[in-house]
């Protein structure tokens, strides 16, 4: 007798003409043939019975997996930044802004934030992650850091948080000065980036990262064996073109580190292996930053020549705004050192600038670059009222000093109008006297 009732499944054993018919939500009827009633004993049950089991298994599966994908599925950093969260690299304004987690996962951790409020149900975990997400990407680095801390405590393994534990010391730490809490600080971002680096599931993108972070602390603290070695690991880890960009990352912080105490010598030759990791612009102007800092570490040692060479190959590397402004820095910064070192008494020894010191000055002038950039503007005025005031002083030259005069710009912003005044001041009193003797610094 068939049982039937509509809104569940029925079954009703049809033994007579072997039968079954099942009805559902919608009373929708379907009819299978059985075989004979023997051999559903012998073959239909085990099947049956098999079925069931895969299906509690995939069940089973399904809950303990649930919890994973419910607390960690949604959870998605911007994959690029990522894969490049560099250190601040010293005397770059433009250093990438940290890695932040995309709109969608910031949506949802603001809404399992608001539905906690709410009264509703949701995870201590999910709680967790969507307070560490949300301060991350407010910048708010002072509450993300414990809480990415205390993520990490319970799953020392998860490269998000790491990543962003990373991120958040290393912002904490950049904005202390020197001391025991910067110390503090920078011994959590060696922690984590060592942990991140040595772990073996970690994309190499990521270990790259980690790596530069490494080597950034570990030259902040003053060990710099420790950083050289991680960057001669670096080379193992592949040659993507974010690879050979955190490599150039950290061989210009390397640079930096090691010109800061007078050991320009010693990364030679990571400057020169630079040009084996492409020509991107991102390399580029990260090479740019290095050969700065060599020529500031060369022309205090004297060795104008090497710092001059160095100056002339960043040709070379292009013309974005970036490159433009450090090269005119440099190129300042060599012309003072020409024409007797840049001091606000270099006046007072004028007699021992040469004829051919002050050329040299002036060709380099000449080959800076040129923009609208106000940084660039302001290199050039400060190199021409250094040129002005030695054309003067030390070789009585009015005439090349009014040519050096003529390549300052007319209009710019209030520094480059003070340099204009005061190379037209030195002219003036020049004419006015024959001689000029006092000079202000251009500092």
């Amino acid at each position: 007798m068939n049982k039937e009732k509509t809104g569940q499944i029925s079954i009703g054993n049809m033994e007579s003409s072997g039968n079954t018919v099942i009805k559902g939500s919608g009373n929708t009827v379907q009819n299978f043939n059985l075989p004979p009633k023997d051999d559903r004993e012998s073959k239909g049950h085990r099947r049956f019975n098999t079925k069931i089991a895969i299906c509690a298994l995939l069940f089973t599966a399904i809950i303990a997996l649930y919890p994973v994908a419910r607390d960690f599925g949604w959870i998605t950093p911007d994959l690029r930044n990522v894969a490049r969260f560099e250190p601040q690299l010293p005397g770059r304004k433009d250093t990438p802004s940290p890695p932040k987690f995309d709109d969608d996962t910031t949506r949802k951790a603001q809404q399992m934030l608001s539905d906690k409020a709410k009264g509703k149900t949701v995870s201590d975990n999910n709680i967790r992650w969507s307070k560490a997400i949300v301060a991350h990407n407010q910048s708010d680095w002072t509450e993300a850091l414990p809480l990415w801390q205390d993520i990490l405590r319970d799953n020392p393994d998860n490269r998000k948080a790491l990543v962003s534990a990373i991120v958040a010391a290393n912002a904490l730490a950049n904005a202390k000065p020197a001391g025991p809490e910067k110390t503090t600080l920078l011994d959590i971002v060696i922690t984590y980036s060592k942990n991140l680096f040595e772990m073996p599931k970690a994309e190499s993108e990521e270990r790259a990262g980690a790596a530069s972070n490494l080597i950034y602390a570990y030259s902040q603290t003053d060990n710099l064996d420790e950083a050289r070695k991680i960057y001669e690991a670096m080379g193992s880890l592949g040659d993507s073109e974010t690879i050979k960009e955190s490599r150039t990352t950290a061989g210009c912080i390397l640079i930096d580190a090691y010109c800061k105490i007078g050991k320009p010598d010693t990364v030679w030759q990571i400057y020169d292996d630079m040009r084996e990791l492409g020509d991107s612009e991102i390399i580029k102007e990260l090479r740019a930053q290095a050969a700065s800092n060599l020529i500031d570490a060369y022309r205090k040692t004297g060795k104008l020549d090497t710092a001059r060479q160095i100056y002339d190959g960043m040709r070379e590397l292009g013309d974005s705004e970036i490159i433009k402004e450090l090269r005119a820095q440099a190129g300042f910064l060599l012309i003072c050192e020409y024409i007797c070192g840049y001091s606000a008494s270099r006046f007072a020894n004028s007699r021992t600038i040469n004829t051919k010191n002050i050329s040299e000055a002036r060709a380099i002038f000449e080959v800076m670059p040129n923009s609208d950039s106000e940084s660039v503007q302001k290199w050039r005025a400060m190199s021409a009222v250094e040129l002005v005031a030695t054309y003067l002083v030390a070789a009585k030259n009015l005439p090349a000093a009014r040519e050096i005069f003529h390549f300052m710009p007319v209009l710019g912003n209030s520094e480059v109008i003070k340099y204009r005044k005061r190379a037209a001041d030195y002219i003036k009193k020049f004419e006015q006297t024959g001689h000029l003797e006092v000079l202000d610094s251009t500092e």
